[in-house]
């Protein structure tokens, strides 16, 4: 299997000659947290840190009631959906076309590289694409992003609802990445489950708390969006031991 060079080991050489300079490095080539993580989560960490026994895939009911009044309550999502908890935001990115055997995927043309990996493992066509759908290929799944990494640009209402036309005139999986949801500048970024009206399928949202809570070694990030979708995707996860 061809895939790209590891992003970080292609910039590592550069990031050497930067460490060489008098005033050191200023390192902005991964957005990772280095504030210390909230001392409430590591609290709630230790006190449950005896757990000898397999975690359930699906995630315990309070978790699973968490997320969903949190998808409600900050996402404005209505009408059914699911929720599933995952191994951090990256893996389900990389391994989602595979889980769910797509045969085509839709990324942004400045974007997250791992949206391409993705679709390389799946032996997936893939196609870059601009945020306007009116070019875009027919694809099994389509990605969008934001706040967009790497540009920090926000969708408006207008290009979601206009995603939204398209994947249902298409048939696509639509899957937005909203994992920097709390990172808006001037504009408050939404999410695209506030524009379904109700009706969420194929349509799936990802979050994570690796950068809004500074827990991204803790890989904590959950899915939402359609029943159907996610309990396809639940069955395989337990299967593989994505737990």
């Amino acid at each position: 299997m061809k895939l790209p060079d590891f992003p970080w080991d292609a910039l590592a050489p550069y990031g050497e000659i930067a460490r060489a300079h008098p005033g050191g490095i200023i390192d902005l080539s991964q957005g990772t947290p280095v504030d210390a993580t909230p001392e409430f989560i590591q609290k709630v960490l230790r006190d449950n840190s005896n757990s000898p026994s397999y975690p359930v895939t699906a995630g315990t009911p309070e978790l699973r009631a968490a997320i969903t009044n949190w998808a409600k309550s900050k996402l404005k999502a209505t009408g059914d959906f699911d929720v599933l908890p995952l191994i951090g935001s990256k893996e389900l990115v990389a391994w989602l076309p595979t889980l769910l055997q797509a045969k085509s995927v839709n990324f942004p043309e400045v974007a997250y590289p791992t949206y391409r990996v993705g679709a390389i493992l799946a032996g997936a066509r893939e196609a870059a694409v601009a945020i306007s759908p009116e070019n875009w290929p027919q694809a099994e799944l389509t990605w969008v992003n934001s706040p967009a990494n790497p540009t920090g640009r926000v969708h408006t209402d207008e290009e979601y609802l206009a995603a939204i036309k398209w994947a249902r005139a298409n048939n696509s999986i639509l899957v937005s990445d909203e994992c920097y949801l709390e990172f808006g500048d001037t504009t408050t970024p939404t999410s695209i489950l506030q524009f379904t009206n109700g009706d969420n399928h194929n349509v799936l949202a990802v979050h994570s708390l690796s950068k809004r809570s500074s827990m991204a070694g803790y890989r904590g990030a959950f899915l939402i969006g359609d029943k159907d979708l996610i309990s396809r995707i639940r069955e395989v996860r337990k299967h593989a031991g994505m737990m």
